[in-house]
């Protein structure tokens, strides 16, 4: 090596160590050469190749020279296609009060001591096609510093590669590599104490150790991979510290490490963005640790044994995933105590082989938009304490078992917005905690459905949608032994052929199943309300309702205390086969409030308890119930008319009989025929609880056909004969006082025959308006006989006795539209083989009267001139 010396006043006094060399600005030397600080060496010491290197302003070194180091202070390029530069001394670019900077094409540089990049002063380096190795490494220690790499390779031996270390908001490091090989990389800190900033393109990272992006307390990171990979690393960290803010964006790139810990420690917050890139862990991923993680997957891919969302108590992580993939045997959202996760699949694919937990321990929150996930098993609330939700809107979701609340004190709910959920097992909400399931307007296949399944701790809630569809291939439990609740408004059916639909199974469990206006059921095998020890209860408010087999209301295999209700209140019910109120030791109640409950089965029909201890309850208060037949068989049995009409499908001479308690109440005993012709032998007596009025609602005769009354009638309330034949010839019964007759068909009376009281009456007529009431045998009329004139005055309701009629003093006849009288007219009234007495006229204007011909009474007008008999 050529160097061109000058005389210098001082000479150096550094002899016998390698000395470290400050130049002033001006160099006084001329020629080429590295040593340039002239502070250093004098006429009778050169420095040797072996001594470090002071660099202060430009200086170059080709393959010729090496040093034991370099300290640079100004510029430094290293030249030459074969130059090899090699040391065991430390390197600092930007030093002692002056910046640095280093430059090095092709070749190579070796330097396995200390690398510092702006040591308390700017320090910046580029290699370019240069083959690098480096010892303990920092960028931007106590000030600015930056380090870039384009082609070769980079290997780093020392303990740490740290960038922004020291000097407050000064020391800031930033290093970039494009093209390169990044390998035996020790612990890695992208913003250690202050900010860091590490860029790779089309670049590989073989990492032997951790990768921290923003580490201790003051720091902040920032990592960008551009088609590049990460491999090999023990553990991927952003935000390692209270208050510290990391964050990895990775493009079409590759990241494989053992562990992944975005948002690492409590207060410290990482962000990691994956745009179409790969993401492997060989034990765990997690998108908050112990703080505040957030993981982007746009259109990536994710696979790892363990992936947390929400790790640890206190922390709290997301996953947004928009057309990426996640593939993981065990998912856990919000797994400690404590810890809260959210996880939204906008698309893309979630498959978890194992397990998929929605708030295992802590909150978990899964929001599946428009993706597809799979797993095996999925809870939702898991343990004490947790609280799961998961909302699907146009999502799927195949898994085979889900678990929504499973242990006491778990919440969990899911929602199924619109999209599908296929389960190949079994969907439980509530299993021994708190689970609800709202299927707003999406579809459900699964096998069996339980809402509240295996303990007296469970509650479970279902709500169907108006437009949802749900679908069981075997069984569906509402309390099967908690407390389960479903509202129906859209169309649930169970396929089962040997099960079917349950409300409140076990124990003290208590089951409610609420059908709504606009709702479709469908049971192809059968429905029990109470199936043991449980209360179940079925409440109709509209829809239709269809059992093709079986409806057990009330028990089927044990004795239980608990009473189990089926209450119609609008809708269509229709059960094909047998209906039992109360069986085997159990308590049922039936109440048609309106709707129309239809039972054909005409051998068994409607059971109203079986086998002794039973107790089984009919309430007919509106709507209508057809049956094909009742019957009572070893049980203590009860059926109240009140209002509503009780309809008979096919003709039978036991329609209804052996019940140990039959009433009419206030709103009567409605029997429509429908064309058929029944026989009740069944007695009906008054209403028997206490501070009832006297006069019930009667017993009213509707439809084609005839209705046979065979036994005792204790009823208070007005008779009705409105279409068809009443016969009561067989029947034990009188009038009560202040009731009376009405109808427009044919009444047979009992062979006793009938008296009204003088605060009875008799209106011939139907419900409809004017019509003939024909009666059979003897009837006495003390009260008034109510005639109904046509609205346009041609007829009137008329009475024809066919038997003794009498009239007794006292009696009278009014008419209720006396206003629709045509004076043109006469009316027949009253017809009869054999009539006695005379009734009263009351109420009409002048001119009208009656009068009696041998077997008719008429009304007519009297002008006082002309009497018009017509």
């Amino acid at each position: 090596m050529k160097i061109s010396i000058i005389r210098r006043t001082a000479m150096g006094l550094l002899v016998g160590f390698i000395p470290f060399v400050c130049l002033a600005a001006d160099n006084v030397f001329t020629g080429t050469g590295l040593w340039s600080d002239t502070a250093h060496w004098s006429l009778s010491h050169i420095p040797a190749a072996s001594e470090l290197a002071w660099v202060n302003g430009s200086a170059a070194l080709d393959s010729s020279q090496s040093t034991a180091g370099l300290k640079i202070k100004g510029a430094l390029d290293i030249t030459g296609a074969t130059t090899a530069y090699s040391s065991s001394g430390e390197v600092f670019v930007g030093c002692d009060g002056v910046d640095g900077r280093l430059t090095q094409t092709d070749g190579s540089f070796n330097s396995t001591s200390n690398f510092y990049v702006g040591e308390y002063k700017t320090g910046s380096v580029t290699f370019t096609d240069t083959d690098v190795v480096l010892g303990k490494f920092i960028v931007g220690h106590g000030a600015f510093g930056s380090y870039v790499q384009q082609g070769g390779t980079l290997l780093l031996q020392g303990s740490h590669a740290l960038m922004g270390h020291g000097g407050g908001i000064n020391g800031k490091g930033t290093m970039s590599i494009t093209d390169t090989t990044m390998t035996s990389v020790p612990w890695v800190a992208v913003g250690f104490t202050t900010a860091g900033n590490f860029y790779a393109t089309n670049s590989i990272i073989d990492c032997n150790s951790d990768f921290s992006v923003a580490d201790l307390a003051g720091s902040k990171g920032y990592a960008e991979l551009i088609g590049s990979a990460i491999v090999d690393c023990s553990s991927l960290r952003l935000g390692s510290s209270a208050g510290v803010v990391g964050t990895v964006y990775a493009s079409n790139s590759n990241i494989t490490s053992s562990n992944v810990r975005v948002g690492f420690k409590t207060g410290g917050t990482g962000t990691l963005i994956l745009d179409n890139t790969l993401m492997k862990t060989a034990i765990e991923f997690s998108s908050g640790y112990e703080g505040i993680g957030c993981v982007s997957n746009l259109n990536g891919r994710i696979e790892t044994p363990e992936l947390y969302v929400g790790n640890l108590p206190g922390s709290k992580g997301s996953m947004y995933i928009d057309d990426g993939e996640t593939v993981t045997p065990e998912i856990y959202i919000g797994n400690d105590a404590n810890a809260t996760g959210s996880l939204t699949l906008a698309r893309g694919t979630i498959n978890a082989s194992s397990s998929f937990e929605v708030g295992y321990n802590g909150v978990g929150c899964v929001t599946n938009l428009s993706g597809r996930i799979e797993a095996p098993k999925l809870f939702i609330g898991h343990y004490a304490g947790s609280q799961g939700s998961m909302y699907i809107d146009d999502g799927e979701t195949v898994i085979p078992s889900i678990y929504i609340g499973h242990v006491a004190d778990a919440t969990g709910s899911l929602t199924l917005a619109s999209g599908m959920i296929e389960s190949s097992s079994s969907i439980m909400g509530g299993y021994n905690g708190v689970g609800s399931i709202s299927n707003v307007a999406g579809v459900i296949e699964t096998p069996s459905l339980y809402i509240s399944y295996a303990s007296s701790t469970a509650e479970g809630y279902m709500f169907c949608g108006l437009e949802s569809v749900t679908e069981l291939a075997t069984i569906m439990q509402v309390g099967r032994e908690g407390i389960g609740v479903v509202d129906c408004y859209g169309s649930l059916k169970v396929n089962g052929t040997s099960q079917g639909l349950y409300m409140g199974n076990l124990g003290d469990s208590k089951g409610t199943f609420n059908l709504y206006p606009g709702a479709d059921l469908y049971v192809r095998n059968r429905i029990i309300l109470g199936y043991t020890t449980g209360s179940g209860t079925f409440n109709q408010y509209g829809g239709d309702a269809v059992v093709a087999d079986k409806f057990y209301i009330g028990g089927i295999n044990g004795a239980s205390a608990a009473t189990s209700y089926c209450n119609l209140y609008g809708g269509t019910l229709t059960v094909s086969n047998l209906v039992y109120v109360g069986r085997n030791g159990c308590t049922g109640e039936l109440k048609v409030s309106g709707g129309h409950a239809i039972f054909p089965e005409k051998q068994y029909g409607l059971t109203i308890g079986l086998y002794a201890g039973a107790t089984g309850t009919v309430y007919l208060v509106d709507g209508r119930l057809s049956v094909g037949l009742m019957r009572d068989v070893q049980s203590y049995s009860q059926f109240f008319f009140d209002g509503g009409i009780l309809e008979a499908l096919s003709s039978s001479t036991i329609f209804m009989r052996y019940l140990d308690k039959c009433e009419v109440r206030a709103g009567g005993a409605k029997i429509d025929t429908s064309g058929d012709t029944i026989t009740i032998a069944q007695s009906l007596a008054h209403d028997s609880r206490g501070g009832q009025p006297a006069k019930d609602g009667g017993l009213t005769k509707l439809g084609a056909g005839r209705l046979n009354m065979t036994g005792t009638l204790g009823f208070t309330g007005d008779l009705g004969a409105d279409g068809g034949i009443l016969s009561l010839s067989g029947a034990t019964y009188s009038l009560a006082s202040g009731s009376g007759l009405w109808g427009s068909g044919l009444l047979v009376l009992p062979t006793s025959g009938l008296t009204v009281s003088s605060s009875g009456f008799v209106a011939p007529g139907s419900t409809n308006g004017v019509g003939t009431l024909t009666v059979n045998g003897t009837l006495t009329v003390n009260g008034e006989t109510r005639i109904q004139m046509s609205a346009d005055g041609l007829t009137c309701s008329s009475l024809n006795v066919n038997g003794a009629l009498t009239y007794a003093p006292g009696s009278s006849i009014v008419v209720d539209n006396p206003e629709d009288l045509n004076d043109e007219k006469s009316y027949v009234i009253c017809s009869g083989s054999d009539i006695t007495g005379m009734p009263e006229l009351i109420g009409l204007p002048d001119k009208w009267q009656i009068t009696r011909r041998t077997n008719e009474i008429r009304l007519i007008y009297n002008s006082g001139t002309v009497i018009l008999v017509r």
